[in-house]
């Protein structure tokens, strides 16, 4: 894969993620969490497949997202159980 062609997917997975996600630090459902990091899992895989290639951050992004949730979890489930 050239480096041109990394380029090309980098920029088309940047925009379909400003245009269809929200920054993981603006979240405040675990609903919407679920959804994002759905889209997010199902566009990595397809780039995968396809090149065999997905950039670094949007791994990172995915762990963000991971990791926000499971803070959203960790907190209803304290709340359930007080």
């Amino acid at each position: 894969m050239t480096n041109y062609q990394r380029q090309k997917i980098d920029i088309e997975l940047k925009a379909f993620v400003s245009s269809h996600l929200k920054k993981p630090s603006s979240c405040y459902r675990s609903s919407d969490i679920r959804l994002y990091i759905n889209a997010l899992t199902q566009k990595i895989q397809a780039l995968e497949e396809l090149f065999n290639y997905a950039p670094d951050w949007a791994y990172a992004m995915l762990a963000e997202y991971a990791m926000k949730l499971n803070t959203f979890v960790s907190k209803e489930f304290t709340r359930s159980y007080q």
